[in-house]
């Protein structure tokens, strides 16, 4: 999955590879797992928030490593913040995620309907 964020909207994305046979199974799995987050059906459990978490921590901290990953953290910060978030703010903005959270986004990116996009032979 990804997203890009903007001050008026955003894109979040899932992408996922099979071969043709099993394309009518990949689509409706990849809708139902999103669903549960909204339900809060295995979406939320302690110990998988905790683990994305970590892994998007990490993931911050080994960027300040990179002085173009940096460059481009602080570009998107001004664009949709208007300002740059000092390192403790967006750790602490990752530690507040918690399962209600997570239930109020998933709620808004099905507010509308989705838009599937396919690339392949047919």
């Amino acid at each position: 999955s990804y997203l890009s964020s903007y001050p008026d909207g955003g894109l979040f994305g899932v992408y996922a590879g099979t071969g043709k046979d099993d394309i009518g199974d990949l689509v409706p799995l990849v809708f139902s797992e999103i669903g549960k987050l909204a339900d809060g059906a295995g979406g939320g459990e302690d110990a998988e928030i905790a683990r994305a978490r970590a892994q998007i921590k990490a993931g911050i901290l080994m960027s300040l490593e990179s002085t173009s990953s940096r460059s481009e953290q602080l570009a998107r910060q001004m664009v949709v913040f208007k300002k740059p978030l000092s390192i403790e703010d967006t750790i602490a903005k990752v530690e507040a995620v918690d399962e209600d959270a997570i239930k109020r986004v998933a709620e808004r990116l099905l507010a509308s309907p989705p838009t599937l996009t396919t690339l392949g032979p047919e």
